[in-house]
């Protein structure tokens, strides 16, 4: 679920960002946030190749929540003025942290059940971080947009003259570049829209700090099984026995088993 949630926050978070600070447009803040879908599939492709190769489940969820985490604070310099090499250094660092995570503990959770619950596990894992993204954006933006309202109320107390604009902006943020205003006005709403957004980084922050202290309690995990044994019945029905349980298989060709067959290959 705190992956789930440091994903969505950042994917949802991240363009409005840029569109409030940069006057980016859609297509803009799409670009901007290539970096980060990249560091997530590349990742994603090679912790999964180094899952299947070595079985190195607690290695390569370690390494992702620890850099998850380490991503997910660097947001808070976007504070700042940072140059677009910067903030996109960041953004490979935090997909790389995400990829890792995701493919980590899905094959773990797999991997420590049964064959005939895979599917469901993956159906689980799947919901959880789903949910854990949409709680996550919720709480997220609450406090985001809390304190946002807090500090454009403290500026419209010290400048009632651009109350108007002020609470036009406050309730759409893309209003910041329509309006003419004097610089130093609509440098302190972005300087609050920004940090208000600081909060929900922290936020993501802390919560994949969580993961990685959850991360340090993974027991080893090995996929790689002994053969099952095979037990035919009367009926004609292989049973197979194995360390995940026991399942059945109908419709077995008898002729085709050697004198060496009664094990089969997992």
């Amino acid at each position: 679920m705190c992956v789930g949630a440091v994903f969505f926050n950042t994917t949802f978070n991240l363009p409005v960002y840029y569109s409030f600070t940069h006057n980016s447009s859609a297509s803009e803040s799409g670009v901007r946030m290539v970096p980060l879908a990249c560091g997530v599939v590349v990742f994603s492709i090679m912790s999964g190749w180094l899952i299947a190769k070595f079985s190195v489940y607690r290695l390569v969820a370690w390494t992702g929540t620890i850099t998850m985490t380490l991503g997910a604070g660097l947001l808070c310099l976007f504070d700042v003025p940072v140059g677009k090499a910067v903030q996109s250094c960041i953004l490979v660092v935090l997909g790389a942290g995400i990829g890792c995570c995701i493919q980590a503990f899905l094959l773990t959770a797999q991997a420590s059940v049964r064959p005939t619950d895979l599917a469901v596990t993956t159906a689980l894992i799947t919901l959880a971080q789903m949910m854990g993204g949409i709680l996550g954006l919720a709480f997220g933006n609450i406090a985001s947009e809390s304190s946002t309202k807090h500090l454009l109320e403290k500026l419209i107390e010290a400048t009632p003259r651009y109350t108007a604009e002020i609470l036009k902006a406050q309730n759409d943020a893309n209003e910041i570049w329509k309006m003419r205003l004097p610089h130093d006005i609509r440098h302190s709403i972005i300087a609050a829209y920004s940090k208000g957004l600081q909060h929900n980084f922290i936020l993501i922050t802390c919560l994949a700090a969580v993961s990685a202290a959850l991360a340090a309690g993974l027991q080893r995990v090995s996929q790689h099984k002994t053969p099952p044994a095979l037990d035919v019945d009367m009926s004609g029905r292989a049973n197979y026995r194995s360390e995940a349980g026991e399942f059945s298989r109908h419709g077995l060709d008898l002729s085709r088993l050697g004198e060496d067959e009664g094990t089969l290959g997992w």
